[in-house]
């Protein structure tokens, strides 16, 4: 399946939170996802800190590194005494590191928290520009294999897709 990262260096995970009590950043949580419980780093992307109630994106870098789906859900807990702090779902399970209060990150993010597929390629795309994106990062935003985006971009010629590019942007 599409959007798996199984890579062997320590990669931080893109995710939206909701949650019930305040946590504040670079807190040691216990991420739950899956049937995984690891030990976590908690980085606020949009906020200094998260009060109960309130929502927020974050990023979770793991000490070991983990298989993710992009959607599949997260709960985050303290690790002493075990409590909830939030839950959410993986927005981008192989993320670089994000620059916090960032704008074009924060919309890119909220893009695919809320986004349909097409609208998050057209903006994944654009934000790439001449540079191009490869196909398997395309493929991993959408949870789905490289061959099944190839052939969708076939059969649907509105997704803009030229030859070997959407709407004039190289996809390699």
């Amino acid at each position: 399946m599409g959007g798996i990262s199984p890579d062997r260096k320590r990669r931080p995970a893109a995710g939206c939170c909701r949650s019930p009590r305040s946590s504040s950043p670079g807190a040691v949580v216990r991420l739950l996802t899956g049937t995984v419980e690891a030990a976590a780093r908690l980085r606020l992307l949009d906020c200094d800190r998260l009060e109960p109630g309130s929502s927020a994106m974050v990023q979770l870098f793991t000490e070991a590194p983990l298989a993710v789906p992009t959607g599949e859900p997260f709960i985050i807990r303290t690790p002493s005494p075990p409590a909830t702090i939030g839950g959410g779902r993986i927005l981008d399970p192989a993320s670089r590191r994000r620059r916090r209060h960032d704008a074009a990150t924060l919309e890119f993010l909220w893009v695919l928290a809320k986004a349909g597929p097409m609208e998050i390629l057209a903006h994944r795309l654009r934000m790439a520009g001449s540079e191009g994106c490869r196909m398997a990062e395309l493929a991993r935003l959408l949870a789905v294999s490289p061959e099944r985006l190839r052939i969708t971009a076939s059969i649907r010629p509105n997704l803009g897709c030229h030859g070997t590019g959407w709407g004039g942007t190289r996809v390699r």
